[in-house]
């Protein structure tokens, strides 16, 4: 009586796992994409003009270059630079209302780069393979042109931090992404 008890038992915890099985598998869905758009709220960006307007004239013939900041460099970075991209979009900084030369780039060769560079911090995951959003990209690219062309600042005069130091940053994945984008830049 024992042994046929237990034989029920094991195959009514067989029969219910297995169906039980089934039944996850039927109501099974996909992962997280781990490449899944930001759900973060977003302003609309401002347009090009918004995006220059300062609380002073535009010294438009100041600005000889753009520095592109990371924010995994530390030190505030992001509170040095002109501009701020990060997940509510681009973000003009006192700095660039005041068109102040904050310190945002090395001293090179005996030269004050700080004096005539305009320095965007893009703020991104850096846990993701390539660490940076399709709408921070996008971003980057239009505040560039906007720069560009109202500061008249030619593509060769746009640059990485990393060229005015010795650290190897940003990240390879990161870098490669930024280089992309920019290369999408007509001027």
């Amino acid at each position: 009586m024992a042994k046929s008890r237990t034989v029920k038992t094991l195959t009514a915890l067989v029969v219910s796992m297995t169906l039980g099985t089934f039944v996850l598998l039927a109501l099974e869905t996909q992962p997280i994409d781990p490449k899944a758009p930001e759900l973060a709220a977003r302003a609309e960006s401002p347009a090009p003009d918004a995006l220059l307007a300062t609380d002073v004239e535009l010294q438009e013939e100041r600005w000889q270059r753009i520095v592109i900041h990371t924010d995994r460099e530390g030190d505030g970075i992001a509170e040095r630079c002109h501009f701020v991209i990060d997940d509510r979009g681009i973000t003009p900084q006192d700095h660039w209302r005041r068109q102040s030369s904050p310190d945002h780039v090395a001293y090179r060769g005996g030269r004050d780069y700080d004096a005539d560079s305009i320095g965007i911090c893009v703020r991104a995951d850096y846990t993701r393979d390539g660490g940076v959003s399709q709408h921070r990209l996008d971003d980057l690219k239009r505040l560039v042109a906007a720069l560009q062309e109202g500061c008249r600042i030619d593509r060769g005069y746009v640059y990485f931090h990393s060229t005015f130091t010795n650290r190897r940053r940003p990240a390879p994945a990161f870098r490669e992404a930024l280089e992309s984008a920019l290369l999408t830049i007509s001027r």
